[in-house]
């Protein structure tokens, strides 16, 4: 009988201290809240937030755990690795970029063929012609500039163009040696061209055709 009435005192002294527990915890939470722990954004911290039992957040903190940043390039943005500098570009932007180059390329291609089919649009280009040569047949005819740029004319179908004298500017006297020209001939005509021009003397003869009178040869 003792050892019955000691069991269930001590069942009564445990239930007694149970709910002092929960009356405490009851009167502590209207007093300082609850804690509600969780985790912050960057994987590593933790976030305690003190609620009351309203729901009502009382404070607020959390750990310091210093989390180094990840770099998410930009496009723009200027890099240097291993000493060279480099710009990001994203896919999109480097796709737009290289799609306006290869429009304003086909643009500039298409006016470059137009303006050079017309003898005002070649010279807008390259300045007046410095020659022209009619090819051995008279079918075509090749204009030179002075920038170096050269343009064939074919002629028209079923008419040839006539061998004519070739132009040459003011003060020109030499004719560019051809390729296909023996090492000979062509030596002698640089040896020619190099010689000085002819002095023109004007001269009045008189009877037994005597010099009177002679202007120029200076």
């Amino acid at each position: 009988m003792k050892d019955y009435r000691h069991l269930l005192g001590g069942m009564i002294g445990g239930l007694a201290l149970l709910a002092a527990y929960i009356i405490g915890w009851g009167v502590l939470q209207k007093c300082c809240g609850m804690e509600i722990s969780r985790p912050a954004g960057d994987g590593v911290n933790t976030v305690t937030l003190e609620v009351d039992e309203r729901g009502n957040v009382m404070s607020e903190r959390s750990t310091a755990v210093y989390v180094p940043q990840r770099y998410i390039p930009q496009s723009g943005d200027r890099v240097v690795v291993d000493d060279f500098d480099y710009i990001m570009v994203s896919v999109a932007d480097w796709e737009r970029l290289t799609n306006a180059v290869a429009r304003l390329e086909a643009v500039a291609e298409r006016r470059w063929t137009k303006e050079h089919q017309t003898a005002e649009g070649r010279r807008a280009w390259h300045g007046a012609a410095t020659n022209r040569v009619v090819s051995a047949d008279g079918r075509s005819v090749t204009w030179y500039y002075a920038d170096g740029y050269t343009y064939e004319e074919q002629a028209e179908a079923g008419r040839r163009t006539p061998p004519a004298a070739r132009r040459m500017k003011q003060g020109e006297t030499k004719r560019p040696a051809r390729a296909d020209m023996p090492r000979r001939l062509r030596e002698k005509q640089e040896a020619m061209a190099a010689r000085p021009k002819a002095k023109e003397v004007n001269a009045t003869f008189g009877p037994g055709g005597r010099v009177i009178k002679a202007e120029g040869g200076k």
